[in-house]
This record gives structure tokens, sequence and C-alpha cells, in this order.
């Protein structure tokens, strides 16, 4: 069978599609208002020229009805000042206008057809008359349903109306240098005032390209609706306060376009990595994906009366979630929110304590963090390294009785214990906490959070027996295609131990809120044969990231060797090429028979020789674990330690706890994720750190780098035994 809906990994829609982000950090706050004082003082003469162009400006716009001249501004370095240099004029046109809607195009990308009338029509709909499907009323427009959570707008034209400029944002996206990040869309105080290059208007700006047009037969206006919504909250929010914390700020944001039906954005961004503190900002794709999961946990816990008051507070950050709590009559703090929300982001089941461990919002189906450490080995030391208001998970497979010692460290944490479809979440916050009765089907699960400065401290974890894990994979986690159509996708694997059970199926997931079907096969005649768990039926939100799926119950009774085939159905199913993965993949249409998938070929003739991105995780048998107590010289996790220089010019030094020979390697990600380099290093296993430097950091074929924020991923392969350790990413900033 020849696929032809074969996409590889570059060609899907998610990957393709550039990353957005917002300008309002950069020019929503009164930076710009105290710089035009600074001028005035500096030098008066340049600020009453500029004064001057301003007032002939607004003498020509006043005789003109549908046409007018902006003042818009570069979206460079966001680190630094605004310069009157920066600014420059935008000639556009009316084209939508009612309702308190006044809807601009840029002349420049009407005429390129960045930007049409069906688009400038369907934003004028969105904004007076509908919002998506999953709004908190479809009936209803953006501007309506903002109103009525977050407050009236500030009306600084006098004119009752709000102003949207479509625009091609200049900004520095430039994707022939793979630089895909672009500016969607801001709110600019200097409109809100009366200094120089002021628009004097209530006035957003959206971007055209690639906001809107990507390129020829790419249009785009779901998006577009999202940062829409976004940059409106950002207008009220100037009115009611101004000088709000950036991260609450852009949560309020983010909750906006979710409220008005357009999706809470990619949450996993933040799931994948909860190191980062909450209140921290940085202008990344991730700062986002953290405070919009915040504040739709806070809407959903609190309603959005609270959100008004949130928005409405003139306290600022954590301060004015305490005080809108205390308005709206909760008897909650900061602290009891943020540890349930931490537990809420694992455990994601809304049907248990009222609620508050977990969401309601479809966009987060089958989503949780991602855990730190998982430990299989007892006694076992960790090292805890906390930032302030950031959160870390730690899976513990052991047996019969479990003591946690935090050496004396007083600490803020919570054991979660699953078994079947039962979930107990127990306090373990102090400096020692036991548990007893632990059955091998019960999945323990640490979660760690800190609200009083950064931490660091060491953790003695103790179980008699342990549950030895082993997960077997045959991708190398690197995203090759996706094939389309609904079918269903097996992978064999051979149990690895007597006595041992298959706990745990991950799986890369390239689809959002689509049904998927998991299930386990015997053997039959080389192929997937009779069932062996009951079809497990989901809905994920998971986009171009992998699902861990606890079985309900493990599956038990297995031999050593014994064949099992996991299966995934689903509308696009993503595979790995790999020459290596011959005969062990299988591959089912709808309403087909199985066959080997390195029978298949793609649309360009070629065999599917490769293997499906999915895993098996196997717990046992029980083994008794050593005396309790941990020797200190017990090495601890694998984390990178002395990362310098960062800011980096291209050379970097790094320290990693190795003990045994193998091979460093050591992967540069983009903001989406998106490997860009790699750099491999042979290592003798003599020392306990090992210092490793990378002198030359360049892309994949070679080029330089342009400046930007990565995350550096270290991973360590053992010469000997083959085990692989994966360190938890960490952030560089390179400079050229």
């Amino acid at each position: 069978m020849t696929f032809p809906l074969y996409l590889p990994a570059q060609g899907l829609p998610d990957r393709a599609a550039p990353a957005r982000l917002c300008a309002t950090p950069f020019t929503g706050g009164e930076g710009p208002v105290n710089a035009w004082k600074i001028l005035h003082r500096n030098r008066p003469a340049f600020y009453r020229q500029l004064l001057a162009d301003d007032a002939l400006l607004q003498r020509q716009n006043s005789a003109r009805s549908d046409v007018r001249t902006f003042w818009a501004v570069k979206v460079g370095d966001l680190s630094q000042p605004i310069e009157p240099e920066d600014f420059y004029r935008v000639e556009a046109t009316r084209r939508a206008e009612g309702e308190g809607v006044v809807i601009w195009v840029e002349d420049e990308s009407w005429a390129q057809e960045y930007v049409t009338q069906v688009e400038v029509d369907r934003i004028f709909d969105a904004l007076t008359r509908e919002t998506g499907a999953g709004s908190l009323d479809p009936g209803e427009g953006i501007i309506a349903i903002e109103r009525s959570v977050f407050g009236e707008t500030p009306n600084k034209g006098d004119d009752g109306l709000i102003h949207f400029l479509i625009l091609d944002i200049q900004d520095t996206y430039d994707p022939d240098n793979n630089v895909s990040t672009f500016i969607a869309g801001y709110f600019f105080a200097n409109d809100q005032g009366d200094g120089p290059r002021s628009n004097r208007l209530d006035l957003l700006y959206i971007d055209a390209y690639p906001g809107i047009y990507r390129k020829e037969g790419d249009r785009r206006t779901g998006t577009v609706l999202a940062t829409t919504a976004h940059e409106l909250q950002h207008l009220i929010h100037y009115r009611q306060d101004r000088d709000e914390a950036t991260w609450v700020n852009e949560g309020l944001s983010e909750l906006a376009a979710s409220l008005c039906g357009y999706g809470i954005g990619r949450p996993q961004r933040y799931l994948e990595d909860t190191a980062p503190a909450l209140d921290g900002w940085a202008n990344t794709l991730a700062d986002y994906s953290r405070a919009g999961l915040w504040t739709l946990y806070l809407e959903e816990q609190f309603g959005t009366e609270f959100i008004r008051a949130l928005t409405a507070d003139p306290a600022n950050g954590i301060a004015g979630i305490e005080a809108a709590l205390a308005v709206s009559g909760f008897g909650e703090t900061f602290s009891s929110v943020f540890a349930d929300w931490n537990i809420a982001n694992y455990l994601n089941n809304s049907s248990i304590s009222g609620g508050r461990f977990g969401y309601r919002s479809p966009d987060l189906h089958g989503l949780r963090a991602r855990v730190r450490e998982e430990t299989d080995r007892f006694p076992a030391r960790l090292n805890v390294d906390l930032e302030e208001n950031s959160a870390a998970y730690y899976r513990l497979s052991g047996r019969d009785s479990l003591v946690l010692d935090f050496q004396g460290f007083y600490h803020r944490g919570t054991l979660i214990r699953q078994r079947a479809d039962t979930a107990e979440v127990l306090d373990a916050s102090g400096d020692m906490f036991q548990l007893h009765g632990i059955a091998e089907d019960d999945r323990l699960t640490l979660v760690l959070n800190n609200t009083s400065g950064a931490s660091q401290y060491d953790l003695c974890a103790y179980a008699p027996f342990a549950l030895p894990l082993r997960r077997v994979a045959y991708d190398d986690g690197e995203f090759t295609s996706g094939i389309t159509g609904r079918a269903q996708a097996a992978q064999r694997f051979a149990v690895p131990a007597e006595g041992a059970a298959l706990t745990r199926i991950e799986f890369f997931s390239l689809q959002r809120r689509r049904r998927v079907r998991v299930q386990v096969f015997g053997e039959e005649n080389g192929l997937p044969g009779p069932a062996l768990y009951v079809p497990l039926d989901t809905l994920f939100a998971a986009r171009r990231s992998w699902v861990e799926l606890d079985l309900r119950q493990p599956l038990t009774g297995l031999s050593a060797g014994q064949t099992l085939y996991v299966a995934v159905e689903a509308d696009t199913l993503a595979y790995a090429g790999s020459p290596s993965g011959s005969g062990i993949a299988y591959y089912r249409p709808e309403g087909e028979d199985w066959r080997p998938l390195e029978n298949e070929t793609n649309s360009a003739g070629e065999p599917l020789r490769g293997v499906w991105m999915i895993r098996a995780v196997f717990a046992g048998p029980a083994t008794a674990a050593s005396a309790p107590g941990c020797d200190p010289d017990t090495p601890l996790r694998f984390v990178p330690e002395a990362l310098y220089p960062n800011p980096s010019r291209g050379e970097l030094t790094l320290e990693l706890p190795v003990t045994a020979a193998g091979e460093v390697r050591l992967t540069l990600y983009n903001l989406l994720g998106q490997p860009v380099s790699e750099f491999r290093r042979e290592v003798p296993g003599a020392a306990r750190l090992i210092r490793i430097t990378w002198p030359n950091i360049r892309s994949s074929n070679g080029q330089t780098l342009p400046s930007g924020i990565y995350f550096l991923r270290a991973k360590f392969i053992d010469r000997a035994s083959g085990a692989t350790q994966m360190a938890d990413p960490q952030k560089l900033v390179l400079i050229r």
C-alpha cells in the first residue's frame, strides 16, 4: 500500500506554523511615557519637533475619514528601550466599522494580499457577534465577553470606539535564517498618552504576515482571533491596573483567548519542564504556557468574578492574587492554591476533591507534568533543587512501605498514591514522611513545591522492596514523520523479565482533542492476535509531545520473552525512521488486516523501514532493597553543573556527573522544541564530574545560529550497559 498522506516531520502544520509572541511586555507599561519625560528634559528642542510632527499628522488625519496614517513601532530586541527612531508611519484604510469597532488595514499588507476582506469580516464578526464553540457564550463577541469578565476599555479617543490596525509588524521574523518566532500583536501604552508618536486612540495592533498570511495557500484566521482576544485584555487591564506584573497580565490575556473559545495555546511547553518559577518571565513560549495554565486554573476554581477582582486590584503579582482571594471571600492563600495547582498539573483529575486536582477544559485532557526523576532502586539519594514558586515531580516504584527522609530540611510536599481508578493525595510536608501498606499496583508520585525562596536539599528515599522499571523503546526520541488516516499502529515487545508486569504505555501524540484507543494484544501467526487488556478509549489534548498512559491495573502473569503488541489507534500516527527497526512494527488501516509496516511505502515509493513512537514500561519483579540509609557518596542524579558562559557567544563549558565510560550527547533546541545542533563526546569513567567544552556551537548544517534563547539537553549513554540518562533541559542564551 502507498501512503498518499505521508507527511515528513517538517511538513506537519503544527511544526511548520511560526511561533507567536506578544510584544505588550515590551510596549504595554509606563516605559515609553517615562522615556518621553526624559527626552523632554534632556533634548527639549528635539521633543518639540516631534510634537510638531504629530500635530501636523493629526490635522491630516482629521481631514480624512476612510484613510489614516498611524504610528507603529519596530519590535526588535525586547530587552532594549524604545527609541524615537523605532517609530514608523503606517498608511491604512478603514475596512470595517460598526458596533464600537473600527478595523484598519495597512495599505501595503492589503496590496500584498496578506489581508483580504474575508479575514477582516471574520475578525469583525468575532469581535462583535460570535465566538468559538468553547467560549463562555458563543452567541456573544469577544468584546462583550471580555468586558463582562475583565472590565471596561479606557476610551482614550473619547469616541467609544476600539480600533484595530492589521499590519505587517516589523519584527525579527526570518524563516530563511531559522528565526520562526514573530510578534503576533501588541497593545502600546504610548497610545494612551498625549506625548510624541501617540495615536491617541484605544488601539490594538494585529500582525498580517505571518499572523494571517504565511505563504501561498496558507491563510490563518483561527490563530489571529486568539491574538485579538489576547491583546484586548491588555487594553482593558491598562485601565484597571496599568503596572500589573507581566506574568499575571500575560496569563490573563491567555485566559481571554480560552474564554472566547480559541484555546489555551500549548500547555505542554510548561508541563514538560516545571523547573522555572511561576512568577518568572523571559518572554519565551514556555512563559506563556505557564502563566496561561495558572490563570485558567484560577478561573476554573474561583470563577470569572474572581478574575474581574484580580484584574481590578491595584496590587501586583502574588500580592494581587492574595488580595483578590480575600476580597472574593475564598479562604485560600497563594501558597495553598499554588500547592493544589501543582497536584492538578500531575493528577489532572477534576472528579475528586471538589475539582481541586484537575482541569475541566478539554484543551487539557490527558496532559500532566513530566516527572523530573523516576526512582526504582532503594535506598536512593535525590538532590532537590527548586526555584521559588516552582515545583518538581518524582516517581517512586516500591512495595510494602516508603520512608522519605529530607535530611532535616522542612519542605512542602504531597505524595499521590494511585491505584486502578482511585487517587489518594497525602500531605508529605515536613522533614520525614512514612507510608505503609503499599501494594505492587500502587503508583507513587512525590510532588514538591516551594513558595519561600530558592531551596536545595537532599532526600533519602527507602522502600524494603523495589520494583525495577524497564522502559522498552525502539525509537531514538526524534520524530521523523506522521502518517494520516484513521488506523492502528502496533509495536512488538518482549517481556524483559519473569514476573514483570506491563504498567505504562507511552506514545508520541500528533493530534489534539481527538479520540485515541490504546490496546494490548498477544501474538497469533506472527501478528497481533487476541486482546490481553480492555481497550483504553480516551481523549488527549497533547500535540507533538509524549503521552504517558498508566494502565488502570498492571497486566500481570507475564513470562520472560513473551511477545506483546501495544497498539495505538488515532487519526495521525508518529513514525521514526530506523533501518534497525524492521520486523517489529505493524499497521492496520481501518477495516483491514494487520501487516508488517516494512511492506508499505510512502508517496515517493520508499519503503517504511522504521518503528512507531510507542514504548512499553514494565515493573518488577519485586527485589529486596539494601539496608536503609543513604550513602553520602551515592552519585547524584544526572544534572549538568557549571554551565558557562551563559549568555554565550558560541562556546560552552559544563560539568556532568559521569562515573562510567560512555558517550555524552549535547542537543540544542530552539523555542519550538526543534533540535538545531548536536555535540557528541566519548568520556572515560574515572572521575565523578566530567568537564566538557563545546567549542563552536553551530547549526546542524554548519551555519551560525542566530542570537536568541535556546535549551540544552544532555544525554549520557553507558558504553557497557547501554543504559541512558537524560538531564532536564537548561536555558542557554546565545549572543552573536
